[in-house]
């Protein structure tokens, strides 16, 4: 019960080694967190059961595109067809990386964090952008330390059956 889902989508590989360090410092406070790329979507986990606090991070490419291993989960979440409670059960952290020397900066964080409130998720915490122009750690340091913050306590509630 101590657990809880940390997906990450990227390009170059600067999502997946910020969300190694989420499972690191994580696993130092006694949580473990279960790492996945989003393009293993549907095999390997399922937003629409999952009762585990969901930790998303996530780059943009290019001119604001998802990054090639997000295109297929992106596509799945924006059909029109989806119901407004499709992630009711979902609790959700999103960071999102990107570089103001590009146009939509951080665009899939930003699209993601207006279509997963439509579908009934829960926010955990406010949504990150970090700017590689200046220093993602900048955003992005804070941001993990008041994620464990809040894992702990939505982990603690869990474990008391809150």
């Amino acid at each position: 019960a101590n657990s809880f889902l940390l997906l990450y989508g990227s390009q170059t590989g600067q999502a997946k080694a910020i969300a190694e360090e989420i499972q690191q410092r994580s696993g130092k406070r006694g949580m473990e967190a279960d790492l996945h790329c989003l393009s293993k979507s549907e095999k390997e986990f399922d937003l629409t059961t999952e009762d585990r606090p969901v930790v998303i991070v996530v780059s943009t490419t290019g001119e604001g595109e998802p990054p090639d291993t997000v295109g297929r989960f992106w596509r799945r979440l924006r059909r029109k067809t989806l119901p407004s409670d499709h992630l009711s059960r979902c609790r959700y952290a999103l960071l999102g990386l990107g570089d103001t020397n590009y146009t939509n900066f951080c665009n899939m964080g930003q699209m993601l964090n207006k279509r997963m409130p439509e579908l009934g998720a829960t926010k955990i915490q406010e949504t990150g952008y970090a700017d590689d122009g200046v220093g993602l750690e900048i955003v992005v340091e804070p941001w993990i330390d008041e994620l464990l913050e809040n894992l702990k306590k939505i982990l603690l509630q869990l474990c008391e059956g809150v």
